[in-house]
């Protein structure tokens, strides 16, 4: 989790945050942030059964850490979703699709 908030905020300092939304789409953005918040869930549950934690702790814990992730990302979602309207979509011919 720690590496992935690292990463998170490395994007977010660089300012390709807001680029990595356009080019992936934001369905896409979205769809993965769901799901490596399941994966560090369902990890952190195993990791906290093995050290005597309580899961729900720790799963409690997790949610708040992936709401300020959210909420980082956000902004720059929505920013990217009114780009993308604008433009009309974004070609990806490198996929063989056109953006809507």
């Amino acid at each position: 989790m720690r590496i992935y908030t690292l990463t998170m905020d490395w994007l977010a300092a660089s300012g390709l945050r807001f680029t990595i939304i356009c080019v992936m789409r934001v369905e896409m953005v979205r769809a993965i942030l769901k799901e490596v918040e399941a994966m560090c869930t369902e990890w952190a549950r195993e990791v906290a059964g093995m050290v005597g934690i309580s899961s729900v702790a720790a799963e409690k814990d997790l949610k708040r850490a992936f709401a300020k992730i959210y909420r980082r990302w956000s902004a720059s979602i929505r920013a990217g979703e009114r780009t993308l309207q604008r433009m009309g979509g974004v070609n990806e011919d490198e996929w063989g699709e056109r953006g809507t």
